[in-house]
């Protein structure tokens, strides 16, 4: 080939990139093609050879619609922009993951992104990208970098906010708890409306807010199974196995709004699940959950596609929104110490008379249960003065499966060389908390004689051999075998300096008393403290 000939068509090829700062290599091709008559494979090497002189830059290893690279000048970089444009129309779940990431803030964590990609669990036949492979690209066209945090929980970081990683990942991780927090109670709303059986409902929960439920290949926040089947031959009473129940997937999203990204990823997922053979001659139900959504015409066309939508307003009242505002700047500023005590008792005030005035005290437990943990700050916070306070810390251990609880309030005292474990629950004073065993979640025994001793087992590898004690705090009562229980351990090594092993309402409200914080003993009072019994 002559010189003068490789000029031209370099000259040609640098001319068309010019034109449009990119362009991707099919339509290179077909320019070349029609431009000197080449056959298609001609062209396809020719391209390769003049990128491989460095006349051009390339996109390789990332490629856009059918393996197509983009080209574009190689005295040059593909703009953000320029990648947004191409993504939109070429890798639509490469352009969600950019988009949403730059909306959050610069940052998207893991889970976010198999969920708008509809990243496949595992590399398979299916048209999904694997999520290890969606973030090398990112990394490769030098828009963000992969960071993990302390507790494992992994995030895709904007460069230009790669400085601020640690608090990034730690306010993002606040906000995908707020979510989470919703979860439980949005579910028994669900099933009170018959669209969710009362068993085999599986949901991404609070100890572990970076992990979905894995179903059919995909990630979903829940799924479950329905026996509602409107007026048809198939009567619900007859769907007593899974096979002959609808499958629920739900959506869901409260700490911003729900956007079209969100619902793309989700459409994806389900048609994925639709088309795959072992579901194909099943009925799925979507619902999306959501606080705000981004425009009437995605409502509409979620709409007019079949998904069951659902404002939480329409279920807990305009006021929820406050609520929601105000869980996330708990979750993010009351530790450490960016809001005083007192700022954050209340806060947690206000926020449960906006329950109550909503007439949601009964529907939101999991949410009340989670403003007593931030209302117990203040008292904690007085109790262990000069000592470390880790909310809701996590520890976990991988052994032929990963096990891994999470405790509300982990406290290290350093003068006495003493950690307190402390669990707390915040239910009406009318209730009872069993005994329980190891198998019973909400139980005594779930604490003390599982998640308590995990812990302590990890802790004990500690420098210092520390005393290793457990508090059990909560505004209810204790069942009489629990009571008895209590009794002889509080003689024993698991019991704090200075605490009890355990505190029911009543007890709570005279430390409370003696501490000084009538504060928040009025708001224990008043939202937690009821006079009858709960057998």
């Amino acid at each position: 080939m002559g010189q003068s000939l490789v000029n031209k068509y370099e000259t040609f090829i640098k001319k068309s990139i010019e034109d449009s700062g990119y362009i991707l290599g099919k339509d290179l091709n077909l320019r070349i093609q029609k431009r000197f008559g080449l056959p298609a494979d001609h062209a396809r090497k020719l391209v390769q050879r003049i990128a491989s002189k460095g006349t051009i830059s390339s996109s390789a290893p990332v490629s856009f619609g059918n393996g197509q690279y983009a080209y574009y000048q190689s005295n040059s970089l593909l703009s953000k922009e320029t990648i947004l444009k191409i993504t939109k129309e070429h890798r639509p779940p490469l352009y969600r993951i950019l988009s949403l990431m730059d909306s959050n803030s610069g940052i998207i964590s893991f889970y976010e992104i198999m969920k708008v990609a509809a990243c496949p669990v595992k590399d398979s036949t299916t048209k999904g990208t694997v999520l290890s492979k969606i973030v090398y690209e990112v990394e490769q066209l030098d828009l963000g970098k992969a960071f993990e945090d302390h507790h494992g929980n992994k995030f895709l970081i904007s460069k230009s906010e790669w400085v601020n990683s640690e608090k990034k990942m730690e306010e993002h991780m606040a906000r995908m708890k707020t979510d989470v927090s919703f979860i439980p109670d949005i579910l028994r709303s669900l099933q009170s409306y018959n669209l969710l059986a009362g068993s085999n409902t599986l949901y991404r929960s609070k100890a572990t807010p970076s992990k979905g439920i894995i179903h059919n290949g995909f990630i979903w926040d829940a799924i479950g199974y329905s026996k509602t089947t409107g007026i048809n031959p198939g009567l619900a009473i007859e769907s007593v196995t899974e096979d002959k129940q609808t499958l629920v997937v739900v959506d869901i999203l409260t700490y911003r709004e729900y956007t079209d990204h969100d619902f793309q990823g989700f459409f994806s997922r389900i048609q994925a699940v639709i088309n795959s053979v072992k579901y194909r001659k099943r009925k799925v139900l979507p619902i999306i959950v959501y606080g705000e959504i981004q425009t009437k015409k995605l409502y509409n066309t979620i709409h007019k596609l079949g998904l069951i939508t659902i404002d939480l307003a329409s279920i807990y009242g305009s006021n929820i929104l406050k609520v929601i505002t105000n869980l996330k700047s708990l979750r993010s500023e009351s530790l450490p110490d960016q809001m005083n005590p007192s700022a954050i008792a209340s806060m947690v005030e206000e926020t449960l008379n906006t329950l109550r005035l909503a007439g949601q005290e009964e529907n939101l437990k999991n949410i009340k249960g989670d403003l007593f943990e931030f209302l117990m700050y203040p008292f904690i916070n007085s109790l262990f003065t000069n000592s470390s306070l880790q909310q809701g810390k996590k520890y976990s251990q991988k052994a032929e499966t990963k096990e891994e609880y999470e405790y509300d309030y982990v406290v290290t005292v350093p003068n006495i060389n003493e950690i307190i474990i402390l669990e707390l629950k915040g239910y009406l004073s009318s209730a009872r908390i069993p005994l329980g065993d190891t198998d019973t979640k909400n139980s005594l025994q779930w604490f003390f004689g599982r998640t308590f001793p995990f812990a302590r087992k990890i802790l004990n590898q500690q420098v210092g051999n520390p005393k290793i004690t457990a508090c059990y705090i909560t505004t209810a009562q204790f069942h009489p075998d629990a009571m008895e229980y209590l009794g002889s351990i509080n003689k024993g090594k698991l019991k704090p300096t200075g605490l009890k092993v355990s505190y029911d309402g009543a007890e709570l409200l005279q430390l409370l008393e003696e501490r000084g914080l009538q504060k928040v003993k009025v708001i224990v009072e008043k939202y937690f403290i009821q006079d009858e019994v709960e057998d």
